[in-house]
């Protein structure tokens, strides 16, 4: 808002009438790239820290960690009761385990995207604060 409004304002104040349609399309066309750049410079950012953050979560998912052993052992109980046999249950613990080290990695990337989001609208804001007149 502290940008928008006052170039609302000013922006088509040194064009005349019949120069105010291209204008306003030309404006148009620059702010859907931006909307497309930023869009896109999100997904990247997102699926780079997903990658990132899943190979730091599963550097610790090894059988020397006691806690991973103690919970698949549990899990692989409990597989092995709802699968009626044990032929399957290691992996069923294991593919449980791999989707919530996903689903850990999933959430910290759009946390990052987060926190990239409002450091943008902060620098952002401090920028727009800085002019104290437009004119």
């Amino acid at each position: 808002m502290f940008i928008a409004v006052p170039v609302a304002d000013l922006k088509f104040r040194l064009f005349s009438i019949d120069e105010f349609a291209h204008t306003y399309r030309l404006k148009n066309i620059v702010r859907q790239l931006v909307v497309s750049f930023a869009t896109s410079s999100l997904i990247v950012i997102e699926r780079h820290r997903e990658a990132l953050h899943y190979t730091r979560l599963a550097e610790s998912v090894n059988s020397f960690n006691p806690a991973l052993s103690q919970t698949m052992d549990k899990l692989e109980a409990l597989a092995a009761v709802a699968s009626r046999g044990t032929s399957q249950s290691h992996a069923i613990a294991i593919a449980l385990i791999d989707r919530v080290v996903l689903q850990q990695a999933n959430f910290l990337a759009i946390l990052d995207g987060f926190y990239f989001l409002a450091a943008v609208a902060i620098g952002g804001g401090l920028i727009a604060a800085l002019p104290k007149r437009i004119n």
